[in-house]
């Protein structure tokens, strides 16, 4: 449906076609190390278009919309059901309506997207994702990103964008967005394998039959060793100069400094304006206001040993220089 009113926003508009999108400022590290937070952080910055929870499930007006009013319900009721049916999720990774979220249901809609993966188990798919050519994918973005700057008024703000599945799409992210800085966040890969692990094996229990959960950890504690690979082998495509790394350890120890860092390093100011609102943000939404997890305990449980985890996952701890952060 949605690819639907894509489609035909852009018949009656065809002047989308000429939208630019211009120096957008792209958060390309793996899941769990961070992204979400600082992509909240970064969102305090009211220059930057981004796109809110409800507005990435449902992205177009159909034609005879008046008001998006029914969208953002549709967000809100999504997060409800949620909530029920995983109440501890928040303590791993909170939603809100009006929040800045991820392209990847964006990117779903193209039927090539690492999303489905996180919801289901497909081998089949897995293994022809691997193996397809993925650059239709961010072109389809791409042209998402004109249409909401089109109905946005046209306004040529700086995109701000996030998703995991950039990590192991490095080559087709700059090829749509050459001008883009690109943010590569890293964490200890130990506790990266351990937390998307427990997350997604938890979420199961949405769509997927009792004791799927313990297949979907095993799933993704191999995919964050594919996701380490391919940032590695696919980094010389950032071009020299747009691509800033940011250590989880260093972030959480200075959050103003980290974002301050970012927009300075993509030539945007940082204001006195922003660093409040982001005093706000962080005061609303301390460390723990959900709980906490034992990650160790849950990757125990789950079948994932955690020592193994570290030498095979040494490749990424050498060439990063991370520290060790696994509790």
């Amino acid at each position: 449906v949605a690819r639907l009113h894509l489609e035909e926003l852009y018949r009656l508009h065809p002047e989308i076609e000429e939208e630019c999108i211009e120096k957008p400022i792209i958060i390309s590290g793996l899941p769990r190390t961070g992204t979400s937070h600082l992509f909240n952080l970064l969102s305090r910055d009211e220059s930057l278009h981004w796109i809110p929870y409800w507005e990435t499930l449902s992205p177009f007006p159909a034609p005879n919309e008046r008001s998006p009013d029914g969208r953002v319900k549709a967000g809100s009721d999504a997060l409800k059901l949620i909530n029920w049916c995983i109440p501890k999720f928040a303590a791993m990774h909170e939603y809100q309506n009006d929040w800045p979220h991820e392209e990847l249901q964006l990117q779903m809609q193209s039927f090539i997207g690492l999303g489905f993966e996180a919801f289901l188990i497909v081998p089949s798919y897995s293994k022809w994702y691997r193996k397809a050519d993925r650059a239709p994918s961010y072109a389809y973005l791409k042209r998402c990103l004109k249409a909401l700057q089109y109905l946005r008024g046209g306004e040529r703000k700086r995109w701000l964008l996030k998703c995991p599945e950039h990590s192991m799409n490095i080559p087709h992210l700059v090829r749509e967005f050459p001008d883009a800085t690109y943010v590569q966040t890293h964490r200890d890969p130990v506790q990266i394998s351990a937390s998307i692990s427990t997350m997604l094996a938890y979420a199961t229990r949405m769509n997927l039959k009792a004791g799927c959960g313990t297949d979907m950890a095993r799933h993704w504690s191999g995919m964050t060793e594919d996701m380490l690979r391919s940032s590695i082998v696919d980094r010389p495509h950032f071009p020299k100069g747009q691509v800033i790394d940011v250590h989880f350890d260093q972030f959480m120890s200075d959050m103003k400094g980290t974002v301050q860092q970012i927009l300075e390093h993509a030539g945007h100011e940082y204001t006195v304006e922003t660093e409040g609102r982001i005093d706000a943000f962080l005061a609303d939404n301390p460390p723990g206001k959900h709980g906490k997890i034992d990650y160790r305990a849950a990757m125990s449980s789950l079948g994932i040993d955690a020592e193994e985890r570290r030498r095979t996952l040494s490749f990424y701890t050498k060439h990063f220089g991370i520290e060790e952060d696994f509790q």
